[in-house]
């Protein structure tokens, strides 16, 4: 209801005024009627995970119709696809957001405006729409009210936050999506732990993977030149470099030596490839017998069950159905059950994807001993895709493999 504003009588300027800020005012509610409208239109479709993706700027789709339900239909354009596989195979492979970039401007592979460089959002925006596995998270921002122009990223304290799975055709599966995801995780967790810049970097074979056997640190690149004047990579602790020996009294190795050994290791793997390779398969099985499915569709179903209710409590806090003591309460009770469910979807998500690790693994090992790739640590992809860290110690290195399996090596000079 638009109440009538009280105005003096000026003559025809202040009627003027009034009927231009009567005016303004109902074209006000006539807009957050439209709004709630669109909203609730928007809450009916997220419902029933109708997804729409902005194929003019999302790589790898291209709208085809709808289908008997009136719901938009999707298909994949195989050649871009192919660029957004390959993108997470890269970023899997160990490469860097930088060295992706420079490999996509570098071949000249198109965006998917065709003009324009590669850039790091634009990556990381692919590694981590959830789209591209054939899924969508619907809801994630919202509008304060009618008149704000920008939205908001939604907590899903303002409005329901909804999964819905197999909305469209996927471009990556779901296990290699989930791979990246903890990928990420993984590498800001480095950064977080690293001393001087942190930055993760795929610049060379060993980049990221050399841990030092004393104090854990990663190790970095450095060119020293010896005493014949001759410069020579090695590679040091960073918490030595940059907080001297009283921290750390590791020291320096050559980059040739670090090469030769490894290789002398991945030697004596090959030797016994069949023995590695068939007890990772039945450690791969028991693990796959654990995964239960059915049991984390329940679990996913009842976490979106306890934030609807969340919701719904905050709705009445509002409207002042429910009193402090009582919102307080049944919020602190809501919080631990969604707790308690979270970690159990978290355990089971970490079994299932433990296995699709291991496969992965598996094919990369097979792949590396048929090309003879395993057999050199100068191209870094068969290395990235098997090791998950190397252990530098003062008298050799221990290489441990994204498998499970580790191997001691002494240096080879």
């Amino acid at each position: 209801m638009i109440l009538p504003l009280l105005l003096p009588d000026n003559g025809a300027e202040s009627r003027a005024n009034y009927r231009e800020i009567k005016i303004s005012a109902m074209a006000e509610q006539e807009s957050r009627t439209i709004s709630s409208n669109i909203k609730w239109a928007w809450q009916r479709k997220f419902q029933s995970g109708e997804v729409t993706l902005n194929t003019g700027l999302m790589l790898g789709y291209r709208k085809v119709g709808k289908d008997e339900n009136g719901h938009n239909m999707y298909e994949i354009i195989e050649e871009e696809a192919e660029v957004i596989r390959r993108i997470y195979r890269e970023y899997l492979n160990g490469n860097s957001l930088a060295g992706i970039c420079r490999i996509l401007n570098e071949e000249g592979i198109p965006t998917k405006q065709e003009k324009g460089t590669w850039k790091y959002g634009t990556v990381m925006g692919i590694l981590t729409n959830e789209k591209y596995a054939g899924n969508a998270l619907l809801g994630k921002t919202w509008k304060p009210d009618v008149l704000s122009k920008y939205r908001r990223k939604n907590d899903g304290s303002q409005s329901p936050i909804y999964y819905a799975e197999n909305t469209h055709p996927a471009i990556v599966d779901k296990d290699t999506f989930d791979m990246v995801q903890r990928e990420i995780q993984r590498r800001r967790n480095a950064k977080d732990e690293a001393v001087g810049t942190g930055k993760y970097s795929s610049r060379y074979p060993f980049s990221g993977l050399l841990v030092c056997g004393i104090c854990g640190h990663k190790l970095r690149r450095q060119v020293r030149t010896v005493g014949s004047g001759k410069k020579v990579p090695s590679w040091a602790c960073s918490n030595r470099v940059v907080n001297k020996r009283e921290v750390c009294d590791s020291h320096h190795v050559r980059e040739d030596v670090l090469e030769a050994t490894y290789i002398a290791a991945m030697r004596v793997i090959m030797n016994t490839s069949a023995e590695v390779t068939d007890a990772i398969r039945s450690s791969a099985a028991a693990v796959m017998e654990a995964e239960d499915k059915a049991k984390l569709q329940a679990i996913e179903s009842e976490i979106i069950s306890i934030q609807e209710e969340a919701l719904a409590l905050h709705k009445s806090k509002q409207r002042m159905e429910v009193g402090q003591a009582e919102y307080d309460a049944r919020k602190k009770e809501l919080k631990e059950v969604m707790a308690a469910k979270e970690a159990e979807r978290a355990a089971l998500e970490d079994t299932t994807l433990k296995y699709a690790e291991v496969r992965t693994w598996l094919k990369a090992f097979d792949e590396g001993i048929n090309s003879g790739k395993l057999l050199t640590a100068t191209d870094c992809e068969i290395m990235r895709m098997i090791v998950d860290r190397i252990i530098v110690k003062d008298d050799g290195i221990e290489i441990h493999l994204k498998c499970g399996v580790s191997i001691q090596q002494e240096y080879v000079k």
